[in-house]
């Protein structure tokens, strides 16, 4: 079912398409055993929106168990995607594959030309961001009522953005994009004694001129947060170029702190106290997905 599916769902050359769907299939059999009863059904179903989130759980458990994390089958009591026991302590994270937005919010199609360069929709792709941020941690909430998620457990988004590959990741010059949906990061400025800086932003706004907060780290009401995962993965890209980098962005008022993490990723963001501020921190770079 799954090899039929896919043979008919990429309109690209054969040789793209095998190795698109060997990629897949070799996840999909190591995921397989942690994937709840509607897994296989969605993905295959040809809605596009389904098949982005289902991929993007199927890609990530399956990293997950590569890393050598113990996931745990599916509760029939519901919660989160995923569940991990690790030294002791219970991690959960809830994935999600935000699509491009709609009305004035929605992220513009970028077409590649010969003429003058595009700007980047830099606003409109920050607010997915923080939109697929907000949906999960009201599931948080709902997950916390409901008794799933203990209040000494540790809750983790993960969000695979997988639109505009070569943009999504750039943020301002000294930070990924995904920085500035939890921290309030600005624009880098430069005083005239050649000292430099990032500004205070703490609210974007939409296309309706509401404010949405960009500080969500910095505000105790989502301290059930523990962390954000990020990445831009999506089948074809995987098959045909460089594996996209995968980061951990953590919150610095986190009920549930998890560093150093067990998850392994190719760079993790943290914040420092310093004198009127704070610090940026990260870590070495390195080679994970």
């Amino acid at each position: 079912e799954l090899t039929n599916f896919l043979n008919n769902w990429y309109p690209v050359r054969l040789s793209d398409r095998l190795l698109i769907i060997a990629d897949i299939e070799r996840m999909w059999g190591e995921f397989k055993p942690y994937a709840d009863a509607t897994c296989l059904t969605e993905f295959t179903s040809g809605d596009e929106d389904k098949f982005r989130q289902r991929y993007w759980e199927i890609l990530l458990g399956s990293y997950l168990l590569r890393a050598g994390l113990k996931l745990s089958p599916p509760s029939k009591a519901g919660g989160p995607d995923f569940r991990i026991e690790h030294n002791g302590r219970v991690i959960w994270i809830e994935p999600i594959a935000p699509g491009r937005g709609t009305g004035n919010n929605q992220v513009p199609d970028i077409v590649p030309n010969p003429g003058p360069a595009n700007n980047a929709p830099s606003a409109e792709m920050l607010l997915r961001y923080t939109a697929a941020i907000d949906t999960k941690f009201k599931k948080y909430v709902d997950y916390s009522d409901g008794k799933i998620v203990k209040p000494s457990e540790v809750f983790i988004i993960a969000v695979n953005y997988y639109k505009y590959s070569p943009l999504y990741f750039t943020g301002r010059p000294t930070c990924p994009a995904l920085l500035q949906a939890v921290y309030p990061i600005g624009d880098l400025k430069f005083h005239e004694d050649g000292f430099q800086y990032i500004t205070f932003k703490d609210k974007i706004i939409n296309a309706n001129q509401t404010e949405i907060d960009t500080a969500l780290f910095l505000n105790l009401r989502y301290s059930g947060i523990t962390a954000v995962i990020f990445t831009n993965q999506n089948e074809f890209y995987r098959s045909n170029y460089p594996t996209m980098p995968i980061i951990l962005v953590h919150n610095k008022l986190a009920a549930n702190p998890l560093r150093p993490s067990p998850i392994k990723v190719d760079c993790e963001y943290w914040l420092e106290d310093i004198p009127n501020g704070y610090r940026i921190c990260r870590s070495a770079l390195s080679s994970q997905l």
